[in-house]
């Protein structure tokens, strides 16, 4: 069922319209392809002893790429939530085709808004997902309340060439009245919340435009 949900605002559904209508070639490429750049990053920095038999927190999951990934590489189960309908299809579809139908749940809409439907998981995963949201600090204090373990997060670099680019996206969809415009955000409060709640920063890594973070909750905050 494609469209947004009932109880979605505006400009959730905005956001739902937008994605979901990329979802398909989004799915395509990754059976073509395998994960994208920043998604391998992110995986390579995973140690193995971090999510084997580990259960999965995908927030804004898109097609599933890295929760199928962790998988497929030995993770117990995973679930995804997305605000686009189309990434949830496309991400059952690919659950269904590589056997992984029984280990995965999905859900369709804000996560700040669904969280309490969904259990604590020992990673939590957000993958270019946090300039999507206007509050920064609703998100990592939900994703903090179901996260036992290790948190993933890629957020925009906080580089001049990076924000540059943010400013002329944002005029440009603003101009063209677009439905779907990214957030910047002070990308320290990331960092600073992590760190205030007992995490420890166990890898980091860069691409032009992402900054890759692997937190681990240290050993005396683990309940």
């Amino acid at each position: 069922m494609a469209g947004c949900c009932p109880s979605c605002s505006s400009k959730e559904q905005a956001t739902d319209s937008f994605f979901s209508r990329y979802a398909s070639k989004y799915a395509r490429r990754y059976k073509r392809k395998g994960p994208d750049r920043v998604q391998k990053r992110i995986l390579s920095g995973l140690e193995h002893s971090l999510y084997e038999n580990r259960n999965i927190l995908d927030i804004g999951c898109g097609t599933g790429n890295i929760h199928l990934e962790l998988l497929h590489r030995g993770a117990a189960r995973a679930t995804g939530i997305d605000i686009a309908q189309g990434m949830i299809e496309q991400a059952q579809f690919l659950s269904k085709e590589y056997g992984f139908n029984e280990k995965t749940q999905y859900l369709h809409g804000d996560f700040v808004d669904r969280s309490d439907e969904i259990a604590p998981a020992d990673v939590t995963i957000l993958d270019k997902v946090v300039c999507c949201y206007d509050d920064l600090s609703a998100l990592m204090d939900k994703g903090l309340a179901k996260t036992t373990s290790v948190m993933v997060i890629s957020h925009p670099r906080n580089r001049w060439h990076v924000r540059w680019g943010y400013t002329v996206q944002q005029f440009v969809t603003s101009i063209l009245r677009m439905n779907f415009q990214p957030v910047w955000h002070d990308w320290r409060i990331i960092h600073d919340t992590l760190s205030s709640n007992g995490y420890t920063n166990v890898f980091e890594d860069y691409t032009f435009l992402w900054h890759i973070v692997i937190f681990r909750k240290s050993a005396e905050n683990h309940p």
